[in-house]
């Protein structure tokens, strides 16, 4: 689980950003919306991003996403040009790291990862573990510029050989991290699981969201009948006329499977079937949502991320894909992320204050991200009225035309 992430020098993220998992006082739901992963060590399970277009809200998705493209993939110098995205309105920034600070929980051990990035050369890589009050050190990487060459340092709780050491810097790069080069070599066990958690986190950006006609979904369906019968059991909930779904094979190699739907007809046993392309985008976006469970079902995901969660869906649709999450991970360490305009979901009585996040453009076309418990709510303010008024900033600066 996330604890807390830091961003900076990222995209529209200038100055040094905070997103943290950490509740309040609150008592709204805990037993759904928050895990204890370790005694008092409480993290919140939810978190959902306000703000106008072009605020930063999907800057923060994508930021979480390349950290996780960093830690699990083995990037190549020319590879690094594509996911190297420093604050461009400020030339200063190029000469300055990007960096990336997160700290998270695995089963009941926290950790927390560093990663400084400066014109696409790593310079920084330091994996810290909290088996105690106190850090732990794993190892910390560091680029001296001036004999282009890295420094590893290991700690005394996990044993590091010399030999190690020298495969770890064959195996990398100046480009790519040594948790991306876990899989090449025979490392810890603990950086094994570490490399895993960074694995397990699905991203959904708006334009990669629809998961229809992929081969991967079409082998997760046909191998795991509970997955499927559980996103039939939430499309029924949606339209009634939904009895299946399955993959067809086409002659395409782009697109080998489309994806088809039965109907039942009202009054009859007889069944009519749809392709995906005659399906309604409601239905379409209902099994893209409904999808992401599917990982979960299959222990493939412990976080959730998508960008837009109401895309071409109506609000009581998205409410109930929230609620079937709390209900479905209740007690367990899984966590759903996501942007959202869908105001008035701030009025639900499911939601917690603490899980409400806003970003803001500044006038250096940088991002602020702030949460809702920054500011002195009283208990009868209608949080979807004072969102539209301004009280929270994070909305569009529109002038009227009359």
């Amino acid at each position: 689980m996330i604890y807390e992430f830091k961003i900076s020098n990222h995209l529209s993220f200038k100055e040094e950003q905070v997103f943290h998992f950490k509740p309040s006082s609150e008592k709204t739901l805990s037993e759904y919306h928050i895990h204890e992963p370790k005694s008092n060590n409480k993290v919140l399970k939810t978190a959902m991003i306000y703000g106008a277009n072009a605020s930063g809200k999907t800057n923060l998705l994508k930021a979480i996403d390349s950290l996780q493209t960093y830690t699990t993939q083995a990037i190549t110098k020319k590879e690094a040009e594509d996911w190297y995205f420093p604050f461009r309105y400020d030339k200063e920034r190029r000469s300055k790291p990007t960096r990336y600070e997160i700290s998270f929980f695995i089963k009941n051990e926290k950790f927390s990862y560093i990663l400084e990035i400066i014109d696409t050369i790593i310079f920084h890589e330091k994996l810290t573990a909290y088996y105690s009050t106190q850090p732990s050190i794993i190892y910390e990487r560091k680029y001296n510029k001036q004999k282009d060459n890295y420094t590893i340092e290991t700690g005394t709780k996990i044993k590091f050989s010399k030999f190690l050491i020298e495969v770890i810097k064959i195996a990398t790069n100046k480009y790519s991290t040594i948790l991306s080069a876990v899989s090449k070599i025979n490392a810890p066990k603990i950086l094994d699981e570490v490399y895993d958690w960074f694995d397990n986190i699905e991203v959904n950006e708006r334009d990669d969201f629809s998961l229809m006609s992929n081969d991967y979904f079409y082998d997760l369906f046909n191998e795991n009948k509970e997955a499927k019968e559980f996103v039939l059991s939430m499309l029924r909930k949606i339209d009634f006329n939904i009895v299946n779904f399955h993959f067809q094979k086409t002659n395409d190699k782009y697109e080998p499977y489309k994806l088809i739907f039965q109907h039942k007809l009202d009054g009859s046993d007889e069944i009519i079937t749809f392709e995906e392309h005659e399906e309604s985008e409601g239905t379409l976006g209902a099994f893209a949502l409904f999808s992401n469970f599917v990982d979960i079902l299959s222990e493939d995901a412990n976080i959730i991320i998508i960008d837009e969660i109401e895309n071409s869906l109506h609000p009581e649709l998205v409410n109930f894909f929230i609620n079937s999450f709390l209900s479905y991970t209740k007690n367990e360490p899984y966590q759903l992320i996501f942007t959202t305009h869908n105001i008035s979901l701030l009025d639900e009585d499911f939601v917690r204050k603490d899980s409400v996040w806003f970003t803001e453009k500044k006038e250096d076309a940088s991002t602020e991200l702030f949460s809702l418990t920054d500011f002195d709510i009283k208990e009868e303010l209608i949080l979807s009225k004072a969102y539209k008024q301004g009280k929270f900033g994070a909305i569009p600066n529109i002038s009227t035309i009359f």
